[in-house]
């Protein structure tokens, strides 16, 4: 009886020696796969290959890819190009835009996005490029635009006051429905329904600047052509709005902003493009000026639609 129970003992050691050994080579067998799964996940960058914590741990490690900006531009009515950008990496960095020696400096909006309308008045051939902070600068597509039909009357300035253009069409006085400035800007929309009302073309400010940004401020009144129109004229004042009805401080006198230096630009349709410099003179402090003297009306050429 001992000798069978010996026996059953011997079988039953056999039995366990059997069953932790393949316990083990299982073992061996597991960590040879996830060995296996981390090299193929490291090799092709799948890491949902990867289990829960070795997953969450390789997503951790891995750099955010930032996609290079999407610069576009899109025509819009009166020679002007919406300049967009989407950078959803660059929140809040600079962005410039170069046109014909002019730099619009703008930031990235928070949702990584930019849109900007650039006024062509050189036309396109000058070209335009966009420079965003971390990127080589970018050429901006200048396409589709409808130059040939509009008319461009601005003015430069680089001194830090704001200066208002005016645009009186076909002798209207101030403050009627043709004067147009800042306070009464229009649109192209207006300027286009009012041409098909009367068949006369009509303006708009394109463009305005309260002098407050550094580098070079540009006002822009455009005028859209109506077909087979022959006669009219638009004439413009140029309104030192900083210095006021009664100047004072360093808009006046031997101030530093007492007088004014500035250019205009006129682009035609067929392209030609007339430039011309003028000056502001100084006026004396706490003497009140009349509206005529704050128009300074020759400061800019009429434009005359003779066709």
């Amino acid at each position: 009886m001992r000798s069978e129970e010996k026996r059953l003992a011997a079988e039953a050691e056999r039995v366990r020696n059997a069953e932790n050994a393949l316990k083990r080579r299982a073992a061996d067998v597991e960590i040879l796969v996830e060995e296996s799964k981390k090299k193929r996940a490291a090799e092709t960058g799948n890491t949902a290959a990867l289990p829960g914590a070795e997953q969450q741990k390789s997503l951790a490690s891995e750099p955010t890819k930032c996609p290079t900006p999407v610069i576009q531009s899109r025509p819009l009515a009166g020679g002007i190009a919406m300049v967009e950008i989407s950078a959803p990496c660059q929140v809040g960095k600079p962005v410039v835009i170069h046109y014909e020696g002019l730099a619009s400096n703008l930031t990235i909006g928070t949702d990584g996005n930019l849109s900007a309308a650039l006024d062509l008045i050189f036309g396109p051939e000058p070209g335009a490029m966009v420079e965003i902070e971390g990127f080589a600068p970018a050429k901006i597509s200048l396409a589709g635009l409808d130059l040939d039909k509009v008319s461009k009357t601005a003015v430069l300035w680089t001194s830090p006051v704001n200066v208002d253009l005016h645009a009186f069409e076909y002798a209207s006085i101030a403050g009627a429905p043709g004067h147009l400035w800042q306070g009464n800007p229009s649109a192209s929309a207006d300027a286009s329904a009012q041409s098909k009302a009367d068949g006369l073309g009509h303006g708009f400010i394109s463009r305005s600047d309260d002098g407050q940004r550094a580098g070079s401020k540009v006002e822009v009144y455009t005028f859209l052509h109506s077909p087979g129109q022959t006669r009219g004229v638009v004439t413009f004042g140029l309104d030192f709005e900083s210095r006021g009805a009664t100047p004072e401080g360093e808009n006046c006198g031997d101030g530093s902003n007492a007088q004014l230096a500035f250019e205009t630009v006129v682009r035609s349709p067929n392209g030609s493009i007339r430039r011309e410099s003028g000056i502001i003179p100084s006026a004396k402090c706490g003497v009140p000026l009349s509206a005529a003297a704050r128009r300074n009306a020759g400061a800019i050429p009429d434009l005359r639609l003779n066709r």
